[in-house]
């Protein structure tokens, strides 16, 4: 399937790359998705399916005012654009939702079902881009947490395994708990969904497992890289806030999603600490 493939320099862009080998590659040095008529001037001939894997993701930076509106104008009007071009071509648009449109206040795991109510500017950008791709009647949203990658740039999983290499004991957030998801599940996902046609809507997907806190999957990359997890110590929220110079925004305490729906057509997600365990094994973090 050839596929319109935004963002894809990025770590889920790389794995979409991957994936979907016959397709139009475009990051924001060559397609700005908040231009119209940029996506107008495109050239979508044999294009089958839109995948969005651009985003503002700089948490904390979308509570500075001067980025708030790139966040807004990426993961909001830019949605909107492509939805509006899928529309026009009459093809499926794939979508990436976050955690971060719930307050992390629920009990137990989040369900498509429950209602937006994101505690930071990032998450509402987010939870606007979700409703704007369901303008859009063939759409799929996955909705996922904690992304770990291939691509360019860091992730939680790579600077915890640099910081063990290089002999550094961090301290890690304890107060915040849910499950990694690894973008070869996310593009395995997608690819699930297209091949066999499964009903368009929202989907949760995270990889399967225990639900922990960040210094628990720190204490985890240490013993799996051969280091010993004792010298990650655990930190609160607001100790770690207090530690920056600049604003933190605040995050969901729980960020568990249920995945009992795309379970149910059968897609079951790999268990995070295998996943884990993979991945680790495959890269090299002495440099």
């Amino acid at each position: 399937m050839k596929a319109l493939i935004t963002g894809s320099d990025g770590q889920l862009g790389t794995e979409l790359r991957l994936a979907f080998r016959d397709s139009l590659f475009t990051d924001s040095s060559d397609l700005d998705i908040t231009d119209k008529t940029a996506l107008e001037k495109l050239d979508t001939n044999g294009i089958e399916v839109i995948i969005n894997a651009a985003a503002y993701t700089n948490v904390d930076g979308a509570e500075n005012p001067a980025h708030s509106s790139l966040a807004e104008a990426v993961n909001s009007q830019g949605v909107a654009n492509l939805a509006q071009l899928a529309t026009r071509l009459n093809i499926p648009l794939v979508h990436f939702s976050s955690d971060y449109v719930f307050d992390g206040t629920k009990a137990g795991a989040y369900t498509e079902q429950d209602p937006f109510n994101p505690v930071n500017t990032y998450g509402r950008t987010k939870a606007n881009g979700d409703l704007a791709a369901a303008e859009h009647a063939e759409h799929y949203i996955f909705r996922t947490s904690w992304v770990v990658g291939n691509g360019p740039g860091p992730n939680f999983v790579k600077t915890m395994a640099k910081l063990a290499e290089g002999g550094v004991g961090p301290a890690v957030i304890n107060d915040q708990f849910g499950r990694l998801t690894f973008t070869k599940t996310l593009a395995e996902a997608v690819q699930f969904a297209l091949e066999n046609e499964i009903p368009y809507g929202t989907y949760n997907l995270t990889n399967t497992g225990e639900q922990v806190s960040w210094y628990q999957i720190a204490q985890e990359v240490f013993r799996l890289t051969g280091h010993n997890p004792d010298r990650v110590s655990p930190q609160s929220s607001a100790d770690y806030a207090d530690s920056k110079d600049q604003k933190v925004a605040p995050r969901p305490v729980n960020s568990m999603l249920d995945l009992s729906l795309i379970e149910s057509l059968g897609f079951r997600p790999p268990d995070w600490r295998d996943t884990l365990e993979a991945y680790l094994r495959h890269h090299n973090f002495s440099n």
